[in-house]
């Protein structure tokens, strides 16, 4: 008797463990976020090109341009993926298929260290994108038919360095 009750205890604990096992969330495929070789648009022209601001504090940062031959309805541009960093992507000027992709270097990022989890709470993490880009490619993420796709830009042309100039306080010359 004393046999068949430690059998049975051994039978169920090793269901319990393999009805937990069967339980876990399986890990996301891969495969999320493949890159599509064929594209529902022509991109015409593209390029990135720095700038800097002319005030001390101002900041400075990355505009990525992309202009398109025409966009199907059934396509909406989502974000970009650039130098390690995502960003949404805004029309430039109206009824135009101009682009802009914006991005501000994080050279200013304060890290609070504290004893207090709450003060430490606003620190923001950074966030790693899913690709592994040169420094002169980007991928663009789109929406084709309320499905998610990707699409790689490679070697995107650098346009020299914009420097704003700084504001005259004084209106002098």
């Amino acid at each position: 008797m004393n046999i068949l009750f430690r059998l049975l205890i051994t039978l169920l604990t090793t269901i319990s463990f393999l009805s937990c096992a069967s339980t876990q969330e399986k890990p996301k495929a891969s495969n999320q976020y493949i890159l599509t070789e064929k594209t529902p648009f022509m991109i015409t022209e593209g390029h990135f090109q720095k700038w800097a601001a002319g005030a001390q504090g101002g900041g400075s940062g990355t505009h990525v341009f992309l202009t398109f031959a025409a966009l199907q309805k059934n396509v909406s541009l989502k974000e970009l993926y650039f130098k390690g960093e995502k960003t949404s992507l805004k029309i430039v000027g109206k009824n135009s298929n101009k682009y802009q992709a914006s991005f501000r270097d994080q050279n200013r990022t304060i890290t609070i260290m504290d004893h207090d989890a709450l003060k430490e709470a606003v620190n923001t993490p950074p966030v790693k994108i899913p690709f592994t880009l040169k420094e002169d490619d980007a991928v663009l993420s789109y929406i084709e038919n309320n499905e998610l796709k990707f699409f790689k830009i490679s070697a995107l042309p650098e346009k020299p360095l914009i420097a704003y100039p700084s504001s005259n306080r004084n209106n002098k010359q």
